[in-house]
């Protein structure tokens, strides 16, 4: 299961990188530095934000899916509203 992985996160973080270095990481990065320059510049925002949202999207199911494996079951009664809710309870703690 390891090697599965291992294997797996090294895929993502190439296919991370090379869109990074890609044009399309290029424009991210100027949305980031400056929406509206970039909007000036013919770029559509919304459309970039979005295939940004479901590249992530992508990336935590492929992280979703693996622990799903990992833990071998997959049941809506292992997420009890405690555990669904766990991090935010922590934060209101702390």
């Amino acid at each position: 299961y390891l090697t599965i992985v291992v294997i797996i996160m090294v895929v993502i973080y190439l296919l991370i990188e090379r869109a990074i270095r890609s044009p399309w990481g290029r424009v991210l990065r100027a949305i980031r530095e400056d929406e509206i320059s970039a909007a000036m510049s013919g770029k559509d925002i919304f459309n970039f934000k979005m295939q940004s949202l479901v590249f992530g999207s992508m990336i935590m199911g492929i992280g979703g899916a693996l622990y799903a494996h990992y833990t071998k079951a997959i049941s809506p009664d292992v997420f009890t509203p405690l555990y669904g809710t766990f991090i935010i309870w922590v934060m209101l703690m702390a």
